[in-house]
C-alpha cells in the first residue's frame, strides 16, 4: 500500500497541514462543542493518519444547565427554554437526559470521520477522501500509560518515515 500525504507533509520532524489536514485538526478540536461528555486530550494529524486521546467523562454537563439536552449527535441543541424558572428539576427526567447526552467512543469517532471527511469534500474536487471503517483503540489504565502513549503521539511526526 502506498502512503499518500492527504493531510500534509512531515519535514525535519515537524508536520506541515495542508487544507485537508487543517479541516480534520479543526473537526477534532471542534468535538468538545458536539459531546458534552469529551475532553480531549494529545493529538497529532499525520500526512496520512490521525492519533488522539478521548477522554469520556461521566457528566457531560457544564455548570448550571442540568436537565437540558445539550447535544444531539453532531448538531448542538440550543436549550428549550431559556427562562431558568422553568427548568424541570424532577430527578427522573434529569437522568433520562443526561443518559441521551453520553456518547461513547464509537459515536464520538463515527461523527469526526462523517463531519471531516464531508468537509474535505466539499472542499476538493480532485479526490474523494473516506476515512476506513475501523479504528484502533486501547483503553489506557494508568497514569504511566498515559504519560507513554501521549510521549508516542508527540514524537510521532519525528519518527514518520513515510512518502516525502
Amino acid at each position: 500500500m502506498i502512503k499518500q500525504n492527504v493531510f500534509g507533509a512531515v519535514r525535519n520532524g515537524t508536520i506541515l497541514l495542508n487544507e485537508r489536514g487543517v479541516i480534520v485538526e479543526h473537526c477534532w478540536n471542534d468535538l468538545v462543542n458536539h459531546y458534552r461528555n469529551v475532553r480531549l486530550d494529545e493529538y497529532v494529524v499525520m500526512p496520512d493518519h490521525f492519533h488522539g486521546i478521548v477522554h469520556i467523562v461521566s457528566d457531560g454537563y457544564p455548570d448550571g444547565v442540568d436537565g437540558y439536552p445539550v447535544v444531539n449527535g453532531f448538531k448542538p441543541f440550543t436549550t428549550i427554554d431559556p427562562n431558568p424558572t422553568t427548568i424541570d428539576r424532577n430527578p427522573a427526567t434529569i437522568d433520562r437526559n443526561r443518559q441521551k447526552n453520553k456518547h461513547g467512543l464509537s459515536e464520538i469517532i463515527r461523527g469526526f470521520k462523517t463531519f471531516s471527511s464531508r468537509r474535505i469534500n466539499e472542499l476538493s474536487s480532485d479526490m474523494y477522501f473516506k476515512w476506513q471503517k475501523s479504528f484502533h483503540d486501547r483503553i489506557i489504565r494508568s497514569d504511566a500509560e498515559l504519560f507513554r502513549i501521549r510521549r508516542y503521539i508527540k514524537n510521532n511526526p519525528r519518527a514518520y518515515r513515510g512518502k516525502m
